[in-house]
């Protein structure tokens, strides 16, 4: 009766998840135990609660396999905020920041200004427009992270 409780909690949480991304990091632990769970049960009703269980992660599984990672987002905003210093170090660290904005899901112009116009803007050469760059990769990296 436990394991089929534990099932039927994980099959209601699943069904919860708005973003894929935010179960990703349980569906390597959790899929195997049901899927082990399903097959080892002797009772109908709890083998249906564990089967429809596993379905649900599966499901969950494949939406999660469209998603961008964090790695395919920095490359993006890179290209983008690459324009904007000439020293390597300061577009990583412009890099980092923004790519720790787009996974907090945070796409706000003022926010991404704030962040990184006073970081890149002492090291913009001149005629850079760092404003419309820093805009520039808010958008490709709300582009990518909706997919």
């Amino acid at each position: 009766a436990l394991k089929c409780l534990a099932a039927l909690t994980i099959c209601n949480m699943t069904k919860l998840v708005d973003d894929p991304r935010d179960a990703a990091p349980f569906l390597p632990t959790l899929l195997p135990g049901l899927a082990k769970l399903a097959d080892e049960l002797a009772d109908p009703e709890a083998r249906a609660v564990c089967e429809k269980s596993v379905e649900l992660m599966r499901r969950l599984e494949r939406r999660c396999e469209g998603a961008a990672d964090a790695d395919a987002i920095r490359a993006q905003i890179k290209t983008h905020l690459a324009k904007t210093a000439d020293d390597a170090l300061v577009v990583d660290h412009a890099t980092s920041v923004a790519t720790a904005l787009a996974l907090r899901r945070q796409f706000d112009s003022e926010a991404w200004t704030a962040a990184l116009e006073a970081v890149v803007a002492p090291w913009a050469p001149k005629g850079v427009d760092v404003a419309a760059t820093v805009d520039a990769a808010r958008l490709a990296a709300h582009a990518i992270h909706a997919l």
